[in-house]
């Protein structure tokens, strides 16, 4: 994310909430929103991965940050430039609330577990949100026939 220098700024250091200015959390996560759009509409990508992620301070507030509105916008976007959201089970996210709205809205999704050990491969977070969201192959990411993107 870019800071207030516009040098790129690991969201999970621990001086990143000055680095970045986020004293009024509310402002940042609607820049936080447009990057997450920025990034699905520019960048060539198939899958967006830990979607919905938030740094420490503000996970314990998820549906605070993660209005509908929010949400919707950055599935807007995935829905708009095909570009399936991550459920990791990793990092459980994202949260119920969050796919329901992007389930609703014609997402498709990928399984993640996000690639640390041990847990590299368990997607038992993936499969409960799965169960829960009722979601069938044709909800799911697959590759472009060839030729398509």
């Amino acid at each position: 994310f870019a800071g207030k220098d516009g040098q790129r700024v690991k969201l999970w250091d621990k001086d990143a909430e000055a680095r970045v200015d986020m004293a009024d959390k509310q402002k940042w996560m609607d820049r936080f929103v447009d990057w997450h759009v920025e990034i699905i509409s520019k960048q060539p990508i198939d899958i967006f991965a830990n979607t919905s992620w938030l740094p420490a301070s503000m996970t314990g507030d998820y549906e605070l940050y993660w209005t509908p509105e929010r949400v919707k916008k950055v599935v807007a976007a995935a829905v708009e430039h095909r570009v399936a959201l991550e459920i990791s089970s990793g990092m459980k996210l994202p949260k119920l609330s969050f796919l329901q709205i992007a389930k609703a809205a014609g997402a498709k999704f990928s399984f993640g577990s996000n690639g640390r050990y041990p847990n590299m491969g368990k997607l038992a977070y993936s499969l409960e949100m799965a169960r829960a969201l009722k979601l069938t192959k044709t909800d799911m990411f697959t590759l472009a026939p060839e030729g398509q993107n």
